[in-house]
């Protein structure tokens, strides 16, 4: 069997000749990068003093929304079918746009030299926040460094109290910056998420569609809480919380194909009918303990639209649906009177009226 130092020197080289692991190889390369075994994708051993951790399987433009909605009198426009453009590239693809030829940067790279902590620092480090790291982010998906892994959904099926039956493409794990061999999940505002996915044809998950998709992952983590004193919660937001929940998370996957559909880890940002009459509010579900209940409930919480934690995931849902046998739009879905119980607890609603509207206007350049 190949050894981990083997397949590193490999690794190397196939980066060079722009090939990419394989799935299960990408997985084994994130967390046995030497012969220790130690968990050095990026944090070298900076987090060794992390518990045991468990895994349970299968088990802009120029004027903003939040100008337009200053504009008195404004309203959504009246819906048609199929007015939501889908713009994968492929059946089997997410609409990401493609990687700029020569732009290499990894995730380790991007926090380091853009977000600005190491992982040597610890977690009591914030580095780069507020809407300058939003923008930072933007600017790597614009580019296209988002994991290959990410780009090819996983169906989830759904269903209603009246026979309806709908099947929808997600994210197998949530939104990262990076390369399959070395990617961090970055937490982002709801207003972030928002714009990416319609930048590229996408949606954010119901809480029907975040529990759906929980009960139906391959693999379900058991979701670890990091604040547990008065520095924690100071530091919670920081770049530095971001990668230590990122390390936690990998070393829970370590035998796990890294294509695998994983859920249970994060707190997903949500649309909701909430969300949608409280414009200036985030709404977020998810965080599963380990007997497979959240520890975030929806439809409400203490937290603005610009707030984002070390906890939060933005898993993305294709815009392509198929309903019955038809194909529509996830948009269609929710605002449809007759089908949105397919993936909305909360009954019909249009998302468009979410997250568009920053309570701080110096993240009005990052709204769609």
């Amino acid at each position: 069997m190949e050894g981990a130092r083997q397949l590193q020197e490999r690794c190397m080289l196939e980066d060079r000749d722009r090939a990419w692991l394989s799935p299960a190889e990408s997985r084994h390369r994130q967390v046995r990068l030497n012969d220790e075994g130690a968990a050095e994708k990026i944090f070298g051993d900076a987090y060794a003093d992390l518990h045991p951790l468990t895994t349970s399987v299968p088990h802009a433009h120029e004027r903003s929304w939040a100008d337009i909605f200053a504009e008195p009198g404004w309203a959504p426009p009246e819906w048609a079918p199929s007015e939501t453009p889908i713009r994968s590239r492929a059946s089997d693809e997410i609409g990401f746009p493609e990687r700029q030829p020569g732009h290499k940067m990894t995730g380790s790279e991007f926090v380091r030299d853009v977000l600005g902590v190491a992982a040597a620092d610890g977690p009591y480090n914030r580095g780069l926040t507020g809407p300058r790291r939003e923008a930072a982010i933007l600017a790597e998906i614009e580019r296209g460094n988002v994991p290959d892994f990410l780009r090819h959904p996983k169906t989830v099926v759904v269903t209603d109290l009246h026979g309806n039956r709908a099947e929808l493409k997600v994210m197998p794990d949530y939104l990262a910056i990076g390369t399959n061999y070395d990617f961090v999940r970055v937490p982002v505002t709801p207003l972030l998420a928002q714009t990416i996915a319609e930048r590229y044809g996408m949606a954010l998950p119901t809480k029907k569609v975040v529990d759906s998709v929980y009960q139906q992952a391959e693999v379900r983590l058991p979701a670890v809480g990091l604040v547990q004193s008065a520095a924690d919660q100071s530091y919670m937001q920081g770049n530095g919380f971001y990668l230590k929940h990122d390390a936690i998370i990998d070393r829970q996957l370590a035998d796990q194909p890294i294509d695998a559909l994983v859920a249970g880890h994060k707190k997903d940002i949500i649309v909701s009918r909430y969300a949608a009459s409280h414009p200036t509010r985030l709404d977020f579900y998810g965080f599963f303990d380990g007997n497979g209940k959240p520890i975030q409930g929806a439809h409400g919480g203490p937290h603005e639209n610009t707030y984002v934690d070390y906890s939060h995931g933005a898993r993305l849902v294709s815009q392509d649906v198929i309903v019955n046998g038809r194909r529509m739009t996830y948009d269609e879905v929710l605002r449809h009177p007759q089908l949105a119980g397919l993936v909305s607890d909360d009954g019909a609603f249009d998302p468009r009226l979410v997250y568009r509207r920053p309570v701080d206007t110096s993240y009005n350049r990052i709204v769609a």
